[in-house]
């Protein structure tokens, strides 16, 4: 678990919206992001980084494709998803031997993955050695070439939502059951969500 395995542990998090961002979502109630301004901060903690394995993924539902790109869910600098304007979807991982988008950091599903208006479920996968991308509990793509070594530390905080850098819109659509594993879980792991 996020927490080490541990009974507990606190993170905190902080949502930036200027409206109730709670709706009905896939399951239960989850967040709603108006594309313009809104996004969740969560803390750096040691627990989000320096794992030798990874799993981030959630549901989602976009609104509107990015005019660049989307990041529903990083770690700048550590690793990130990204869902791009022509509906591609990519998850890149850096590590303390693998630099950022360095070979074989980035595993890529292609274009036209991602539709809008319609739930649909995301995952990416650091297995300690191959970047993998998943959509729906399938498959979608796997890096070229072999890395190693433990995601990096580097301070930053998790984003959902968040414009990170100028090539990054914020995100518009809504967001459910959001999670950072510190393994690689596998495809009849990822379908049980």
């Amino acid at each position: 678990d996020a927490c080490g395995n541990s009974s507990s542990c606190t993170i905190m998090v902080t949502v930036t919206d200027g409206e109730n961002p709670q709706v009905f979502c896939k399951i239960g109630k989850g967040l709603d992001f108006d594309g313009a301004n809104e996004y969740v901060t969560v803390a750096d903690n040691a627990v989000l980084e320096g794992m030798g394995a990874l799993t981030v993924m959630g549901w989602m539902k976009i609104d509107a494709l990015p005019v660049q790109n989307y990041a529903p869910i990083a770690k700048e600098n550590a690793y990130r998803l990204i869902i791009g304007a022509n509906g591609s979807f990519h998850f890149v991982v850096a590590t303390n031997s693998n630099g950022w988008y360095s070979a074989g950091t980035v595993g890529s599903g292609g274009s036209n993955l991602l539709p809008t208006n319609k739930w649909i479920h995301v995952a990416g996968v650091y297995t300690g050695s191959k970047v993998n991308v998943y959509v729906n509990g399938v498959l979608m793509g796997t890096s070229t070439g072999t890395i190693s070594g433990n995601i990096v530390n580097n301070g930053s905080p998790l984003t959902m939502a968040f414009k990170t850098s100028s090539n990054i819109d914020y995100f518009n659509g809504k967001m459910d059951e959001e999670g950072v594993f510190n393994q690689a879980l596998t495809t009849a792991q990822i379908k049980t969500y």
